[in-house]
Formats: structure tokens, C-alpha cells, sequence
């Protein structure tokens, strides 16, 4: 790739493994929801719970109910955001290996970084504390922050706060659709990470793919050696 002056990265999937806590986090919290009503849980699938990851937070949390239940998406959230903060506390929350060095050494290169992602604020918040990685971004910016707001509303956010940096300067790394038509919409480069929660065929606009951080690196402009 070309120059690079900043790298604007989404967070789960991407840079954070958070699989096994959106399953236990969504399965509990949707079990609660449930028995709050006094009614049978509807408990999601594995699969349908990891199918709605990278979705604006909203929409995350009313698919994780069937949708007659829509209505009352926020209590769903409430049990949810519970359960993830429990399962964050115990260790039930990680960085894709490689991660914390492949951040420390774009900032070593002096490259801008950001995060746009398109969970709610608390989540981010305890994500951010608990692995300890908020010190590398120059900036961050979650769907949580934008009512009714889109990833591409996020990067527009992050272009600003980087400013003087100009678009073609830009890489945008994620793993999910929203992700490469944010970069599409603002005339980003993007890279989309096959190992995240996306298909390859909704990576299919990327500029390149990556099965894992070591390829990415060099299409950074790093050295593939970690």
C-alpha cells in the first residue's frame, strides 16, 4: 500500500476476541430477560448471536430476541451489559494474539491510530479498561456516541479528529460489511480481517484480506515478524 498516515481499526472481531463472551453474555442476559417475564427462554444460537456482531448496538440487542420481544430491546440490553461486565471481570474477554504489538509499533512509526466501532459506550469503556489498549488511539468513537447513526457516521467523526490527515492517507481495517462500506463511502483503503465474524464474500471490496495479524502487518507497513 501507499503511504500510510493513520489507521482507523473496528474493535470486535478485529482487534478483540470476544467470542466466547458474546455468547455467554447474550445466552444469560436473554435467559433473564425472559424469566423476568415469566416465560419459557427463547435462548439464540451461537451462530445467530456471532451473525449480528459488528451491527449498530441497537440492532445488535433487538436481534437477539424474536421479534415480537423488539419493543423491549433496552431490558434485554440491561441483562446483557451485566452479564458482559461479569464475564470481563472474570477474564472472559482477549486481544487477538499479536495485537498489543502490532498497535505499539504503528505508534512507534508515528502512524495515527483510531477506533470506530459499533458498540454501545459502556461496552467499549470496560473492553478498553480491561485490556488496557485506549492509551494507543488518538482518538475513539462508538455508535453509542450518535443516535441513529452508522459506521460511516463514525469514521466521518475520526477523519475530522485526525485532520490534517487526508483520505487517501487512510487504511481502515475491519471484519465486517459495514466496515468496507464505510471505507468505500469516504474513499478509504480498507483491509478486511477473515478471521473476525464476517464471510469472505462480505469482504469481497476490501483491498485485501488477511486470515491473520501477521499478514496483516506488512500491508501496514511493518514487518511481518512479531
Amino acid at each position: 500500500m501507499e503511504r500510510i498516515a493513520a489507521v482507523l481499526f473496528d474493535m470486535d472481531g478485529t482487534l478483540v476476541d470476544s467470542r466466547e463472551l458474546a455468547v455467554r453474555s447474550a445466552q444469560a442476559g436473554v435467559r433473564r430477560f425472559f424469566a423476568a417475564r415469566g416465560l419459557p427462554p427463547r435462548i439464540p444460537s451461537p451462530q445467530r448471536i456471532l451473525s449480528l456482531i459488528g451491527a449498530p448496538s441497537p440492532d445488535y440487542f433487538r436481534g437477539l430476541v424474536p421479534e415480537e420481544f423488539a419493543a423491549a430491546a433496552s431490558l434485554v440490553r440491561a441483562f446483557v451489559v451485566e452479564e458482559e461486565r461479569a464475564l470481563m471481570a472474570a477474564g472472559c474477554c482477549r486481544l487477538f494474539t499479536g495485537v498489543r504489538e502490532l498497535l505499539s509499533d504503528l505508534c512507534s512509526a508515528g502512524i495515527a491510530l483510531g477506533l470506530v466501532t459499533n458498540c454501545g459506550r459502556p461496552y467499549l469503556e470496560a473492553v478498553l479498561e480491561t485490556l488496557r489498549i485506549g492509551d494507543f488511539f488518538d482518538t475513539v468513537h462508538c455508535i453509542g456516541d450518535i443516535e441513529g447513526g452508522s459506521k460511516i457516521d463514525l469514521v466521518a467523526l475520526a477523519l475530522a479528529r485526525l485532520s490534517p490527515v487526508v483520505a487517501r492517507e487512510v487504511v481502515l481495517v475491519g471484519d465486517r460489511g459495514f466496515d468496507i462500506a464505510a471505507a468505500r463511502h469516504h474513499g478509504l483503503r480498507c483491509v478486511g480481517c477473515l478471521y473476525g465474524y464476517g464471510s469472505a464474500e462480505e469482504l469481497s471490496g476490501a483491498d485485501a484480506t488477511v486470515t491473520d495479524l501477521r499478514a496483516l502487518r506488512p500491508l501496514l507497513g511493518l514487518s511481518s515478524t512479531l
